[in-house]
């Protein structure tokens, strides 16, 4: 195209003012505006993941299965890594005095967790808990669900579980994905004492 031609149309655009352009300043500012905030939380997000990411994964790799338990040459493998925490998770409906409700129960091990602290409400700590048979630590939603409180016992599958503490802080909740039910925690021998891993 001519370049005096570019000239003719703008001084023909040009003829009622400047009162056009407000409408065009007004999107370059709001675009320009936008991609600075975009940008500033870009950053932040991957600074936040540099500096937190262990604690939110609760490890430097996770390795996942979906419904099967690591075979032993799959285990020995892994062990050779590093320091490693075997965690089972799953759905179930855990009942008390008559209500029900679905929790999301984790087995855990005496490792966990490799990054971060799991704290409870009455100072305990998980390890002290999970070493008493067949208590776990519970979501305090679950309290309030099932009208329960500390030393009440829940049933789990095919077996009753006495409530230990009352989950504060679970550092690597957010790598689980989409919770869908109060939490419980437990070891992994009260898991299989539910009977609720089945082939």
């Amino acid at each position: 195209m001519n370049p005096a031609l570019w000239f003719k149309y703008a001084a023909l655009n040009l003829r009622s003012g400047l009162k056009g352009f407000y409408i065009l300043l007004t999107c370059l500012t709001l675009g320009v505006a936008a991609i600075a905030i975009i940008g500033s939380l870009t950053s932040a997000i991957e600074r936040g993941l540099a500096e937190q990411g262990q604690p939110l994964l609760g490890g430097d790799i996770e390795f996942s299965l979906i419904q099967r338990e690591a075979s032993n040459d799959e285990a020995a493998y892994i062990a050779k890594q590093g320091v490693v925490s075997r965690i089972a998770t799953l759905r179930a409906m855990a009942t008390s005095t008559g209500r029900s409700t679905l929790v999301e129960i984790k087995a855990v091990d005496s490792a966990y967790p490799l990054y971060g602290q799991f704290t409870l409400a009455d100072a305990k700590t998980l390890p002290l808990i999970l070493s008493e048979n067949n208590t776990v630590a519970v979501d305090d939603l679950l309290l309030g669900r099932l009208g329960l409180k500390i030393g009440d016992t829940i049933k789990l599958g095919s077996v009753d579980l006495r409530v230990g503490g009352v989950i504060t802080t679970e550092p690597d909740r957010i790598a689980d994905g989409i919770i869908l039910g109060p939490r419980i925690v437990m070891s992994h021998e009260a898991l299989k004492a539910t009977a609720l891993v089945q082939p």
